[in-house]
């Protein structure tokens, strides 16, 4: 922006001045590339400062042991860090302490039980087995981490699985391939949903050889009360219809209400109720 001034004087000379003035655009932009450069360079200072500031800053966290919170040597700022770092380091502690002491005892009960336990997923995945349930299946391989439905042939395990992934308690006997086993399915329910399944297993061999023992053991006892049953009842019969001379009428009444089939009879009764007490586990027996 150029400026002009003239004045005449007095001798009639003229003296003319000049002057040229910088607009605020013009000074801007003629200051715009220092101002520039030297907000690149404070840029780069900064940054450069920052990371090695933020560097200092974070050294102690970066090399802190969490695993062993009382041997870190970190600033001031650090130290309610490090002190839950502790509290919750001896809670975990304790609580793997108590996992641990109650793994061993399950495993201690498991692996003396003559029962099978299975305990599966809710997907039916084996997490563990005991040595039990492995003979009780017939089981060569290590289970854990496989479906029991591949592992166990027969629709009766499928099935029980199945009612078990839906909330429902089931028992079923298997095939005899098994042998006489009878497998029950438990679900374990957390919070409404379905957290894993408990599958015990059980031989009922002796079971089922006591049911045929009592059945043999009732037919016998059945047969030998009929024997002295129609002794008395014959005996009873001629005596009602007259059929007896009178002399032989005591020895009549003799066989049945006294020695013969009578003492059969309560000898067989209280044998009875002596075999019910034994089965029914009496102390005093």
């Amino acid at each position: 922006k150029q400026l002009y001034c003239a004045q005449k004087l007095s001798d009639g000379s003229v003296v003319r001045l000049s002057n040229s003035q910088y607009s605020v655009f013009t000074l801007f932009m003629s200051m715009l590339t220092p101002v520039l450069v030297v907000l690149v360079a404070a840029v780069c200072a900064a940054l450069w400062m920052a990371s090695r500031l933020a560097k200092r800053i974070v050294r102690p966290l970066n090399e802190m042991d969490p695993d062993d919170p009382n041997e870190n040597d970190c600033y001031e700022e650090l130290e309610p860090l490090l002190r839950k770092l502790r509290a919750q380091q001896y809670r975990i502690a304790k609580q793997e302490q108590e996992l641990s002491s109650k793994r061993r005892e399950f495993e201690a009960a498991s692996r003396n039980m003559t029962e099978g336990i299975v305990l599966l997923s809710d997907s039916a995945e084996v997490l563990s087995i005991n040595e039990a349930a492995k003979r009780l299946l017939n089981l060569r391989t290590d289970a854990t981490g496989k479906k029991i439905t591949e592992l166990c042939e027969g629709e009766e395990i499928r099935r029980l699985v199945s009612m078990a992934q839906n909330g429902i308690r089931a028992e079923a006997v298997l095939p005899p391939s098994y042998g006489s086993r009878q497998v029950n399915a438990s679900p374990v329910m957390s919070e409404g949903k379905l957290s894993g399944i408990v599958l015990l297993i059980f031989d009922i061999s002796e079971k089922e050889k006591a049911e045929q023992m009592r059945r043999e053991f009732t037919a016998n006892v059945s047969h030998e009360l009929k024997t002295p049953l129609h002794t008395i009842s014959g005996c009873a019969e001629l005596l009602q219809n007259g059929m007896v001379k009178p002399q032989d009428i005591p020895m009549f009444a003799e066989n049945i209400y006294i020695y013969n089939e009578a003492q059969r009879m309560i000898a067989l009764v209280e044998d009875i109720i002596k075999l019910s007490r034994l089965d029914e586990g009496a102390v005093n027996m």
